[in-house]
């Protein structure tokens, strides 16, 4: 996927910027004669009309919708402003009278170019949660803004398209770095093909304003408006791309619904079972002749347990604090059984998110029964909550005699029936790690925005 996406990346660019540089050239090498003409003007002011709206609606979007950010913001601004600029408006304004100077257009559009690039990159730096220190962005900021600088100076004698090319080298140098490391991250995703689209259609619009600019080439109508139709389009294209993707998340939802229905409905029958029901009768009998008093404790645990359980019929997600309150009734149930009781350590300092009722007790269960922390010195079943990052992080740790983890997958319905109601609700997976000798640890991350209580 990495070679693909760079392969992507160096043949749009090389075509963009070989039709910025090579057609103007040859145009004039040719003399062809194009006049500016109405229609060209006015598919010009067209398409214009359509990347203001298309900023428009990124601005409107940003407040609205909850997945969207500024940085679509600043690109679709970015890409009007750098079309405004352009030689084909320069020559649709001479056309009705209106002028400006070419060097001042020039300079203003290699400044709107340098702002299209930067969105550009900043949105994939977000896409990959990708983090350079600021010697980096030192690094590339002084240099750009210099030649920009530079560019003003150099625009006088007609240089200023070597400052650009400058500039985009950098620029292309900045996006290969950033896709390298977003391939190593995880796989690219179609949005980041749209962005790189972008930046290559940007680069070779500005190749021609450059050349056009510095009296290299002559202007001719209608070149940097296939840009911009096309810039047009890709816009477009993310927008149906996210409608169908809506549209298809909207009919998975309804599954899931009723997925997680009979997922409940298991996790009922499967955690209290007509056997555990039967052992803790039977245990609370011999509590009973032993004392009153642990009696009615061990009576008051069991009724907390299958309270619980028969609310769970109720929401699909309850607070974290009540499934502590859950796993307190059964470890404290179960220590009661035993001679030697299993240390349980709550080390929450996070709580204020939701899970799905019945989901993180199985694990701790798995440990009192199976880990064998009471026959240690120092054994110990700790429950821990924290959030790290946009990351709400559950773990279920022991330093007891440890086991194979696939098999465990294989064997435990309740361990599977859990997993599977973290993976509907949250889109995440129980990550088991084990060591023989060593002990277990159960890390469970539940993403940034998933942690409200229902």
């Amino acid at each position: 996927m990495r070679n693909k996406i760079l392969l992507l990346t160096a043949v749009v660019l090389a075509l963009s910027l070989g039709v910025g540089i090579a057609l103007p050239l040859l145009l004039t090498h040719y003399q062809v004669a194009v006049e500016t003409n109405g229609t060209v003007g006015a598919a010009y002011v067209t398409v214009l009309g359509l990347l203001f709206i298309i900023f428009i609606v990124e601005i409107v979007s940003a407040f609205k919708i909850e997945d969207s950010t500024f940085h679509t913001v600043f690109l679709a601004g970015s890409v009007f402003v750098q079309f405004l600029f352009s030689a084909d408006m320069q020559l649709y304004l001479g056309s009705v009278g209106l002028t400006m100077p070419d060097i001042a257009l020039g300079i203003s559009g290699e400044i709107s170019f340098v702002l299209c690039e930067t969105a550009c990159l900043w949105y994939i730096l977000y896409l990959y949660r990708i983090r350079w220190n600021r010697g980096v962005y030192a690094a590339i900021a002084i240099p750009v803004i210099l030649l920009v600088l530079a560019d003003s100076l150099l625009s006088i004698w007609g240089w200023g398209h070597w400052v650009h090319f400058i500039i985009a080298a950098i620029y292309t140098a900045m996006l290969f770095a950033a896709l390298v490391q977003a391939a190593k991250k995880s796989d690219i995703g179609f949005t980041t093909y749209f962005v790189v689209a972008v930046f290559c259609l940007i680069a070779g619009a500005q190749s021609v304003n450059a050349l056009c600019y510095s009296d290299v080439a002559a202007a001719y109508p209608g070149i940097t408006l296939a840009y911009a139709a096309l810039s047009v389009c890709m816009f477009i294209s993310v927008y149906l791309a996210f409608s169908l993707h809506a549209n298809l998340m909207a009919v998975q939802s309804e599954e899931y619904k009723l997925q997680a229905r009979s997922f409940k409905l298991r996790a009922f029958t499967g955690q209290i079972k007509p056997h555990f029901i039967f052992n803790a009768l039977e245990a609370i009998k011999s509590f009973y002749h032993r004392d009153i008093a642990s009696g009615d404790t061990a009576v008051s645990l069991l009724s907390d347990l299958l309270n619980d359980s028969i609310k769970a019929f109720d929401h699909d997600l309850v607070p974290f604090e009540k499934e502590l309150d859950t796993i307190y009734s059964y470890t404290e149930f179960e220590n009661m059984k035993r001679q030697k009781k299993a240390e349980v350590i709550f080390n929450t300092e996070f709580t204020d998110f939701s899970v799905p009722p019945f989901s993180v007790e199985p694990f701790v269960e798995n440990a009192m029964r199976y880990s064998g922390v009471e026959d240690r010195e120092d054994g110990r079943i700790v429950i821990s909550s924290f959030k790290w990052g946009g990351t709400i992080v559950i773990e279920i740790s022991d330093n007891g005699r440890g086991f194979d983890p696939a098999a465990v997958k294989e064997t435990s319905h309740g361990i599977r029936n859990a997993s599977e109601r973290f993976q509907i609700a949250f889109s995440t997976k129980p990550r088991i790690e084990s060591v023989l000798g060593e002990g277990t640890r159960i890390t469970i991350e539940i993403p940034a925005g998933k942690e409200d209580p229902a």
